[in-house]
């Protein structure tokens, strides 16, 4: 998947808005999310798929730690460690599961929510993008020696299934 990266807040490198703000996100209520970060990103896949512009939060009110699945098998793909930025996207056509949440980070797909919390992330994920949102979610990559692993911040279980309600 090729995950171009179309404009970005000016004055900062690598992608990285420069401050927080705080916004309405379609699907997550009228709550104001304080921390969001605005800018837009045109996600391009040969056939055209999602080619249009679409707004990226971060998720607020990451209170619990989830750890990524099947992050032995992309070591090469994890870059850096300590905190950044990590895209959740619905993997339906994934042989194994069709409510796979695979995560990526700089454009490379790193793993997978854990399946038991697939199902959940799935429905939010599926949500959010309908109504043009891209998930985003802060995360912590970690070592041990030459294996790396990461541990994503996510708000509540009980928040993600208000928010789907709502």
């Amino acid at each position: 998947m090729g995950w171009g990266v179309d404009r970005y807040e000016k004055g900062r490198e690598g992608g990285v808005p420069r401050a927080p703000i705080s916004k309405t996100a379609p699907g997550l209520g009228q709550a104001p999310i304080a921390g969001a970060w605005d800018h837009r990103v045109n996600r391009e896949q040969p056939m055209g798929f999602f080619s249009r512009k679409r707004t990226v939060n971060f998720l607020p009110n990451a209170t619990d730690t989830m750890p990524v699945a099947g992050v032995s098998y992309r070591q090469p793909a994890i870059r850096g460690s300590g905190l950044g930025p990590f895209q959740l996207v619905a993997d339906p056509s994934n042989e194994y599961d069709k409510n796979a949440v695979a995560v990526y980070q700089d454009k490379r797909q790193v793993g997978f929510v854990p399946a038991d919390e697939a199902k959940l992330w799935s429905r939010l994920v599926k949500k959010l993008s309908k109504e043009g949102t891209d998930v985003w979610v802060y995360g912590d990559v970690r070592q041990d020696g030459s294996d790396r692993w990461i541990l994503l911040n996510v708000p509540a279980e009980d928040q993600v299934r208000a928010w789907l309600k709502g």
